[in-house]
């Protein structure tokens, strides 16, 4: 609909790809890897420069896609 979303690759397999936002409880599955127009290699949060071996970028690439994880991420930080 002519908008750019960014979510995590979570998995690649056979030219498709499974994506997981980080408010999603269910991936996105089977989009054509051709779809994938950017990829990010660092961010900035809070004025702070975060790249892929910062600790932050780690939790959530590895340990945050995973439903338990979530779950008791936004239980700990719910308002």
């Amino acid at each position: 609909n002519g908008y750019y979303v960014m979510h995590r690759v979570i998995s690649i397999k056979n030219g498709m790809i499974d994506t997981l936002g980080d408010n999603l409880d269910v991936p996105e599955r089977d989009i054509p890897v051709e779809n994938i127009v950017a990829v990010a290699s660092g961010a900035v949060r809070n004025g702070k420069k975060i790249g892929p071996h910062s600790p932050l970028w780690q939790f959530f690439s590895k340990i945050y896609i995973h439903p338990a994880a979530r779950k008791a991420v936004r239980f700990l930080f719910r308002r």
